[in-house]
């Protein structure tokens, strides 16, 4: 089982959710947690590739979830709309 650290920013990050969205990105690590490295499962959560340690998974239409890789552990970075996404993997 892969273990999620939770970033202070993602934390904070966390305001721009209401209370369904934020049980729904809970549920999402949560099954995260199960998944990761079995790429099948990955679909039901949305969870893709961005980069060499990079990921995101879906919390909806919305919302995303972006995620570092360090060694066996995932990172949950911080809570960004699909826009906010982009401008972060521009800038990197």
């Amino acid at each position: 089982m892969t273990r999620i650290f939770l970033s202070p920013r993602w934390l904070k990050s966390l305001s721009k959710l209401n209370a369904d969205q934020k049980a729904k990105a809970e549920a999402v690590l949560r099954e995260l947690m199960e998944s990761f490295g079995k790429p099948h499962l990955h679909a039901g959560i949305g969870m893709r590739k961005l980069a060499p340690d990079y990921y995101e998974c879906r919390i909806d239409l919305r919302w995303r979830i972006l995620l570092y890789l360090r060694g066996d552990d995932l990172l949950a970075y911080e809570v960004m709309s699909h826009d906010e996404m982009r401008a972060f993997l521009r800038g990197r």
